[in-house]
Order: C-alpha cells, then sequence, then structure tokens
C-alpha cells in the first residue's frame, strides 16, 4: 500500500505541476507586457485558464481513477486466490478523522499488521489449503486402514502355512508306533494336510500377489503424507501471503 500512495502522490505532483504550465502558457499567449485589457479580455483570459486546468484535471482524475480500480482489481482476484472475503464500507472514505489519520502515516516503515494481521491469516488458513489438507488426511486415513489390514491377512496366512508345515513335518516320525490301521489314518490325514497346505500355499500366493498393491497402497500413503507435508508449510507461511495483500 504504501508504494501505491507514494505512486499517486507522486502523479499529483506531475499534475499541479502541469496546471501551472498550462496557466502559464495561456498568460503568455493572452497577455503582453505592455498591454491594457478591458473588463472583457480579463474575463476572458481567466476562462481560458480555467478550461484548461478543468480539461486537464478531468483527464488525470479519470486516469487515475482507472489506476485505482486496476490496483483494487489485482487486491481482490490475489485475496480470492486465497478465499480471503473483503469487505469495504465506502462511507469510510469521507471520514475526515480516518483520512486525517491516513495523511499523517508514515510509509517509511513498515506497518504494525497486529490482530488485522492474525484475521486475514486465519481466513486463508479456511479456506481452499484447509479443504485439501482435510480431504488428504481422509485419504491417508482409508489407505492406512487398507494397509493395516492387508498386512494383517498376509501375517495370519503365514502363520497358518508355517502350523501346518510343521505338522506335517511331525506326522511321519509318530507313524511307525501308530500300527496298521493308525498308519492309514495318519496316512489319510498327511494327504488332507498337503492338500489344505497347497489350497493354502495357492491362497498364500495369492496374497503375495496382492501384496503388490501393498506396495502400492505404501507408495500412496507416502504420496499423500508429502502432500499433507507441503500443505501445513504453506498453511504456516499464510502470513506471509496476508502480507502480500495488506502491503
Amino acid at each position: 500500500m504504501a508504494a501505491v500512495l507514494k505512486y499517486f502522490r507522486s502523479k499529483r505532483e506531475t499534475q499541479l505541476a502541469e496546471i501551472a504550465r498550462a496557466i502559464e502558457d495561456v498568460r503568455m499567449i493572452k497577455a503582453g507586457d505592455e498591454q491594457m485589457y478591458s473588463k472583457e479580455e480579463v474575463d476572458g483570459i481567466i476562462d481560458a485558464c480555467g478550461d484548461e486546468v478543468k480539461t486537464r484535471s478531468d483527464e488525470e482524475l479519470e486516469r487515475m481513477l482507472l489506476q485505482i480500480g486496476l490496483y483494487l482489481q489485482q487486491v481482490y482476484q490475489q485475496a480470492e486466490g486465497n478465499d480471503v472475503t473483503i469487505t469495504v464500507d465506502p462511507g469510510t472514505l469521507d471520514d475526515a478523522k480516518a483520512i486525517e489519520k491516513m495523511k499523517n502515516t508514515s510509509f517509511d516503515v513498515p506497518l504494525p499488521m497486529g490482530k488485522k494481521l492474525d484475521a486475514l491469516t486465519n481466513k486463508a488458513i479456511d479456506g481452499k489449503l484447509i479443504t485439501k489438507v482435510n480431504t488428504l488426511e481422509k485419504d491417508k486415513s482409508s489407505l492406512q486402514d487398507r494397509l493395516d489390514k492387508l498386512s494383517k491377512q498376509l501375517r495370519e496366512t503365514l502363520k497358518e502355512k508355517t502350523e501346518l508345515q510343521e505338522k506335517l513335518d511331525a506326522a511321519p516320525a509318530s507313524a511307525p508306533s501308530a500300527g496298521d490301521g493308525g498308519a492309514k489314518r495318519l496316512q489319510t490325514q498327511l494327504t488332507a494336510a498337503r492338500a489344505q497346505i497347497k489350497e493354502l500355499k495357492e491362497n498364500l500366493d495369492e496374497k503375495l500377489s496382492a501384496s503388490k498393491q501393498f506396495q502400492s497402497l505404501k507408495a500412496m500413503l507416502t504420496k499423500k503424507n508429502a502432500q499433507l507435508k507441503e500443505l501445513r508449510s504453506q498453511i504456516g507461511q499464510a502470513g506471509s501471503a496476508g502480507i502480500a495483500i495488506e502491503d
């Protein structure tokens, strides 16, 4: 804001100089050093000066109005980009005390932002960044649940396979003492156990194949964590965005 006010003050000085030159031009054209003028001629000179000043002032004021509009347009666009709502009360523009305060404000040093900056920062944080963070948090939670379930299934399958394999390995050692009938029963059990292990192995292969999905989910989760970290960093820097808008 300081730079903008300095710019328009500079334009004001330039315009005053232009008006002074315009008056001098009229004086040089209309008035000679040794001439005597009637009242009508004096009125004509004054009117000519007035017309020149009015024309130049109208042009410069219109240009200045458009420049102010362009500046405000940039401010509002930046604010909208950060989900900041700017509300202006036109009535304050005619507040004599506020104008006097602005007149006496020094813009050679940074303006203290205080609570105004905090309010602006909070508004910025309540916008798109928070929406993105909330969405990513939900995605992360969902991915973590899927990872936990898949990991649990893999652990249970591996444990079951290990237990069955241990039983199968231990069975032949007890076969000689079981007798003929016991041996047949044991053989039947071994056959069933082998079939069960085969089925379990196929199931495990399927689960291990699904572990590619597990790795994919882990990669997605890592990516979500990185995005969350970046967004939280942006939120932490939201104050600087507020300063850019305010200044």
